[in-house]
């Protein structure tokens, strides 16, 4: 879980520098920002205030919500020019994809903890 945080915490950081990215260079998803912030944060942080199950689930959303930055970076190359928030874009994509990679290591390790083990092949 601890890498989870990790993380979450760079994506924190990187967001912010991305959003501004979009605003001074005239970004077309500027609009979209306050609706996101809003409901976003507040189910981030209802799913990491909750715990188990609901903090991996608020963390994989975030994590796509990452991802989908992918879409800078596509029409950047559609238009072989410049679009704004494609800079800050590629670290975004690649927190997205690392805190995916780390949900998925968490939840394949929490299942596994509680798992019956037994064994599937009798030796005797």
């Amino acid at each position: 879980m601890y890498r989870i945080r990790e993380i979450v915490l760079l994506l924190a950081i990187v967001a912010p520098v991305h959003a501004l990215e979009e605003m001074l260079l005239g970004g077309y998803e500027t609009w979209a920002l306050g609706r996101l912030l809003a409901a976003g944060t507040f189910t981030i942080a209802f799913g990491v205030l909750s715990g188990g199950t609901a903090r991996l689930i608020a963390s994989s959303l975030f994590g796509l919500a990452a991802v989908s930055e992918l879409l800078h970076i596509f029409t950047s190359f559609a238009r072989s020019a410049y679009a704004p928030g494609v800079v800050t874009a590629v670290p975004f994509v690649v927190l997205g994809v690392t805190l995916l990679h780390a949900v998925a290591a968490e939840y394949r390790r929490s299942r596994i903890r509680w798992a019956d083990v037994e064994p599937v092949y009798q030796t005797w």
